[in-house]
């Protein structure tokens, strides 16, 4: 992309409203058509406070304080991007119990969360920078906090998986990757991170569990196919 407009996706968003707007719709629908695959795979009960880091207009984090009604939610992103979260959250009937709030994930995150939530977001980068939003978002987790990915894990070598062309989708236009269990594992250590040694594999709702101190940030990953199988 930036070879054909100057710039990355993220700006070039900034910088046009119009498109902006439809990006953000078009992110909305896909997420709506995966959170209750996402509230179902997961025990998200016990949590007090839960951030959704990079997490649009809010749709996944208003279906989790949806079905845990005495949750409250943080929702992170761009300046651009939640600045029209207002009407989806009061939409939702979760307004009340979610404050929106400017973020990079490359720079500070908010604290307080008991747990945070990634869905659809280390695919958009390559390793390093992958990393780094790790890392950020660690640096904010308090000791027993929990990270919680939601993402697409690869078939390993030639298994036929379409993710893989997402994966090179995802090369072409903002120079990320679809990962396997392996890769998420090398990964989740590059960012400090913790998780149980168990790996997800193709299956739903398969969800992992670690735990740690401070300096060895626990950390849960719910990855896989949770787009409704």
């Amino acid at each position: 992309m930036p070879h054909v407009f100057g710039t990355d996706l993220w700006a070039y968003l900034a910088q046009h409203p119009a498109d902006n707007a439809v990006f953000n719709a078009s992110m909305t629908g896909l997420s709506t058509l995966e959170t209750a695959a996402v509230v179902a795979a997961y025990d998200f009960a016990g949590i007090d406070t839960l951030g959704d880091v990079a997490g649009g207009h809010g749709a996944l984090l208003a279906a989790i304080l949806t079905a845990h009604p005495t949750m409250r939610g943080i929702l992170v992103d761009l300046p651009h991007v939640v600045a029209e979260a207002a009407a989806p959250l009061q939409a939702a009937r979760v307004a009340a119990r979610c404050r929106t709030m400017d973020g990079d994930m490359f720079a500070s995150l908010p604290e307080g969360g008991d747990a945070y939530t990634l869905k659809s977001i280390l695919h958009d980068w390559d390793d390093d920078p992958a990393a780094a939003i790790l890392r950020t978002r660690r640096a904010a987790m308090p000791a027993r906090a929990t990270l919680v990915l939601v993402e697409h894990v690869l078939a390993p070598g030639n298994t036929s998986d379409p993710g893989k062309f997402q994966d090179l989708n995802m090369l072409v236009a903002l120079g990320g990757r679809e990962r396997t269990a392996a890769e998420f594992d090398a990964l989740l250590a590059a960012g400090r991170l913790h998780a149980d040694a168990d790996h997800p594999d193709s299956r739903p709702r398969k969800r992992h569990r670690g735990a740690g101190q401070k300096d060895n940030v626990s950390g849960m990953w719910s990855t896989d196919r949770l787009n409704g199988g």
